[in-house]
C-alpha cells in the first residue's frame, strides 16, 4: 500500500514515502529533504540463527558517487570498499537501532541506506538514519522505534552554538512539533550545559559526554579522548628519531584547551621528557634547567609536551583575540613561542611541532568504540525509562546515569559580561602529575 507522509522541518519539506520501490523488502522507505534522497530497506529471515546469542543486525550505508552527479573511472573508485563516511554513518544507524530490538531477537536483519542524490546543503547522515528507522516501522519487524536524529545548530545561515534564550524557545517549539520520545545530546561542555538548558525548557534529554579534552566533570572518562591520546602518543615515539639526530629540542603542543589530559597522557606514553600543564605553572628558568640538566648528563635532545592551554611567565597564548561561538578564547600558538624562548635562553636548536586537528580525526580506538556503545546503550537505556535530565558516566568498571545538573557551574560569559551556565571542568590531579614528573630530564 502507497503512503506518504510530508512535513516542514526548518522551512525545507521533509517527505517519507513507502509502497512504490523494493516491495519486496520487508520495509522500504524514500525520503527526501531539500534535494538529498535516499531510499533504505530491511529485511529479516524468517527463522532464527541457532547457536547464537547477539543480535546479527548488518548495516550497510553506501554513497554512489552519481548521487552527485560524478561517473569516475575505476572499479574501486565507482564501486569499491566504503570510504570512511560510509562506514561511520553506517556506525550511528546501528548503535542508533541496535538497543530497541527487543531482548533475544536473532533472526538476521540487514539495513541497507543508498543515497540517490545529495544536494550541498543537507548531508544525508541524518536522513539515512531517518529513512532506516522508518522502513523498521513499516516493516513486521519488532522494533521500540520509531528513531529521528537532527544537526543542530545553524540560525539564519549562521552556526549558533550558543543559542539565546528565544532562540532555545524556537529550538525547543521545533523539536516538540516532531514528537520525540527523547533527544540525546552528545558533546563537550558547551554541547551539554546548552543540553541543560533545554532540559529546563521541559525537553526530554539525555547527556552524553564525548571530547577529546577529557575535561567534563562527573565522569572518569569521555569517549574520542583514548583515540587522541594514542595518536599523539605515537607523534611523540615518531619524533625520538630525530630530535636525537640532529641533538634538537622538540616542543610539541597539544589540544587540551585549559586542561592537559593530552598532554599528561600523551607524554607518558610517548616518552616526553617534560610536559608542561595549564593546571601546575612553571617558569622558563625551571623549564630551561631541565633542559639543561639533561644536556649536561649527556643527553643532546629533549622532547616537551606542552598542552595549548600553559600559560608560560603567566601569560596565555592565543591565536586571535577573537572569541569563538562560545564565547571562549582561541588558543594556539605556545609551542612556537616556548621554542624560541627555550633556543634564546639555552643556545640549544629548537624546533615546534604541532599536531593541531590530526588528533582529532581517524579511525577511533577499540577502547573508544566500545565505551561509546557502552554511553548509547545506557543513554537510550535511561530515555526508555523516562530519567530525563540524565548524563551517562564512567565510575570506575561502571556506566551509570549522573543529573547533568550536578556538574552545571555559573560562570561570567566572557562577551557578555553576564553570569551563565556551563559544565564545570575536570583537571588532572597534581598525584598523577608527580607520577609524569618522576620522569622529567
Amino acid at each position: 500500500m502507497y503512503r506518504k507522509l510530508e512535513i516542514d522541518f526548518s522551512g525545507r519539506k521533509l517527505s517519507l514515502e513507502t509502497g512504490r520501490l523494493a516491495k519486496q523488502a520487508h520495509g522500504a522507505v524514500l525520503a527526501q529533504y531539500g534535494e538529498t534522497v535516499v531510499l533504505a530497506t530491511v529485511v529479516s529471515a524468517y527463522d532464527a540463527r541457532p547457536n547464537i546469542d547477539f543480535l546479527p543486525l548488518t548495516v550497510d550505508y553506501q554513497e554512489r558517487t552519481f548521487a552527485a552527479g560524478k561517473i569516475p573511472g575505476g572499479f574501486f573508485k565507482r564501486e569499491g570498499r566504503p570510504s570512511e563516511k560510509e562506514i561511520l554513518t553506517s556506525r550511528l544507524i546501528d548503535r542508533s537501532m541496535r538497543p530497541l530490538f527487543p531482548k533475544g531477537y536473532d533472526k538476521e536483519t540487514q539495513v541497507v541506506v543508498t543515497v540517490l542524490s545529495a544536494d550541498r546543503d543537507n548531508d544525508p547522515d541524518m536522513l539515512s538514519l531517518i529513512a532506516a528507522s522508518a522502513a523498521l516501522e513499516v516493516s513486521d519487524i519488532p522494533h521500540a522505534g520509531p528513531v529521528a536524529a537532527v544537526r543542530m545548530g545553524r540560525v539564519d545561515g549562521k552556526l549558533v552554538a550558543n543559542p539565546t534564550d528565544e532562540q532555545l524557545d524556537t529550538l525547543v517549539k521545533h523539536i516538540k512539533s516532531m514528537d520525540l520520545t527523547a533527544l540525546i545530546a552528545i558533546g563537550g561542555d558547551d554541547t551539554l550545559s546548552v543540553a541543560s538548558r533545554l532540559h529546563k525548557r521541559g525537553m526530554p534529554l539525555i547527556g552524553v559526554p564525548k571530547t577529546i579534552d577529557n575535561d567534563i566533570d562527573g565522569t572518569d572518562q569521555t569517549f574520542g579522548f583514548d583515540t587522541a591520546i594514542n595518536i599523539a602518543a605515537e607523534a611523540i615515539d615518531r619524533l625520538h628519531s630525530t630530535a636525537e639526530s640532529h641533538s634538537r629540542v622538540l616542543v610539541v603542543e597539544l589540544m587540551g584547551r585549559q586542561e592537559g589530559w593530552i598532554a599528561l597522557e600523551a607524554g607518558m606514553a610517548g616518552g616526553a621528557d617534560l610536559i608542561l600543564l595549564p593546571e601546575f605553572p612553571m617558569s622558563l628558568a625551571d623549564i630551561c634547567k631541565i633542559i639543561k640538566r639533561r644536556q649536561a648528563g649527556g643527553k643532546s635532545f629533549s622532547i616537551v609536551a606542552v598542552a595549548e592551554g600553559f600559560k608560560l611567565e603567566g601569560m596565555e597564548v592565543l591565536s586571535t583575540k577573537e572569541l569563538d561561538a562560545f564565547g571562549h578564547v582561541r588558543l594556539g600558538g605556545i609551542g612556537e613561542v616556548l621554542c624560541k624562548e627555550i633556543e634564546k635562553a639555552t643556545g640549544i636548536e629548537s624546533r615546534a611541532v604541532v599536531l593541531g586537528h590530526i588528533q582529532r580525526g581517524g579511525t577511533p580506538s577499540a577502547y573508544d568504540r566500545v565505551l561509546g556503545t557502552r554511553y548509547g546503550v545506557k543513554a537510550v537505556e535511561l530515555a526508555m525509562n523516562g530519567e530525563f535530565g540524565k548524563m551517562v558516566a564512567l565510575r570506575g568498571p561502571d556506566v551509570i546515569g549522573i543529573t547533568i545538573d550536578s556538574v552545571i557551574v555559573e560562570v561570567t560569559d566572557k562577551k557578555t559580561g553576564k553570569p551563565k551556565l556551563r559544565v564545570r571542568n575536570r583537571c588532572v590531579p597534581e598525584k598523577l602529575y608527580d607520577v609524569a614528573k618522576v620522569f622529567f630530564g
